[in-house]
């Protein structure tokens, strides 16, 4: 028996079609992608002053081309990329169920815009005023309020300027993520590149760590939750999410064996112990903007997730910032060894 780590990366790590279509390129761009990872554990265990980890042990499941591959075939049928602003004119409830598609993931991505800025504490009364907008809400501001086109653009610019990533790339974000947690057929895609590549890459009885970065983190948590065969056959020793979107009301409410009305559980793959689920976050990094993560999730045992503050001087996103931290990298080395 091995154990064997298994890193899952986050969004936008899609190839061109080019590239896609030789395996020989294809190889090498995954090895590209896999390197960050690769060096910021490296890394970590320097500074932790704990042996290397083979390479051969990593399992890097490249989900990209097949996420970009089902989004182009809803696109293909007559789906649109979500816009926010294309549920500002909708006179339709949150909670409701949207006949359009295009309509349903945007809310998805309002209802995380909400998310997020209410987490930073964003006061739309007088971020509009600041921005020369009239207030469209004088009393408060309910949830069909948000779906109105100046309140999303200033929680934009807001979040923005409070954790210094652009516009753009939280939009992309936003709009992956609702895809995600939004269209079953784009989950099941992306999980079935993750459990084939486990599959592939290891024996049963093995020991696994589980990593997960940015949406990678949701599509791990949904790999153990989900607990297949293939997870069943193997050990679990440690689950490590970084920059992570799980503690969002959205993401919460559609992880894999969520139940109405409680908490999501620590997946019961994840060993009933301290210490067992690692999660690290940037107190800047956009994603992970509800921290820490433990009171969000049923535990099975005391301190079973682990928040770790990082902090990440390359960019609060960046994955070789979160696994140089030696307090993420030494439990990993820890359970990779036994020691």
């Amino acid at each position: 028996m091995k154990t064997k780590i298994v890193m899952i990366h986050g969004r936008g790590q899609a190839s061109d079609e080019r590239t896609a279509s030789s395996p020989e390129l294809l190889a090498a761009y995954v090895l590209e992608k896999k390197l960050p990872f690769l060096a910021g554990l490296a890394k970590g265990l320097v500074f932790a002053r704990r042996p290397p980890i083979d390479e051969s042990d990593v399992i890097f499941p490249f989900y990209g081309n097949a996420f970009n591959v089902v989004i182009k075939q809803f696109e293909s049928t007559g789906g649109k990329v979500p816009e926010l602003e294309s549920v500002a004119t909708a006179d339709l409830d949150l909670e409701g169920v949207a006949d359009d598609d295009t309509v349903e993931l945007s809310r998805l991505q309002a209802e995380l815009l909400r998310d997020m800025a209410e987490k930073l504490q964003y006061d739309a009364q007088n971020e509009l005023s600041h921005s020369g907008e009239e207030s469209v809400f004088p009393e408060g501001v309910s949830a069909n309020d948000f779906l109105k086109i100046p309140y999303m653009t200033g929680a934009l610019q807001f979040l923005s300027r409070k954790t210094s990533v652009s516009g753009l790339i939280i939009r992309r974000h936003l709009a992956d993520v609702a895809y995600y947690v939004g269209r079953p057929e784009m989950r099941e895609a992306v999980l079935d590149v993750v459990s084939t590549a486990v599959l592939e890459n290891s024996e049963p009885g093995d020991d696994l760590v589980v990593l997960g970065h940015s949406l990678g983190s949701v599509v791990a948590y949904d790999l153990l939750a989900a607990n297949d065969d293939t997870i069943r056959q193997r050990n679990v020793k440690l689950f490590v999410t970084a920059g992570c979107p799980l503690g969002l009301e959205v993401v919460k409410k559609r992880v894999i064996g969520r139940q109405d009305g409680q908490q999501p559980r620590v997946p019961e793959a994840v060993p009933a112990r301290p210490g067992a689920w690692i999660n690290a976050y940037d107190v800047l990094d956009v994603v992970a903007l509800i921290h820490p993560l433990a009171p969000e999730f049923q535990q099975r045992a005391e301190r079973q997730i682990v928040d770790e503050r990082t902090n990440n001087p390359s960019g609060p996103h960046n994955i070789v910032d979160y696994l140089a931290d030696p307090d993420v990298a030494a439990p990993i080395s820890r359970a990779m060894t036994q020691s």
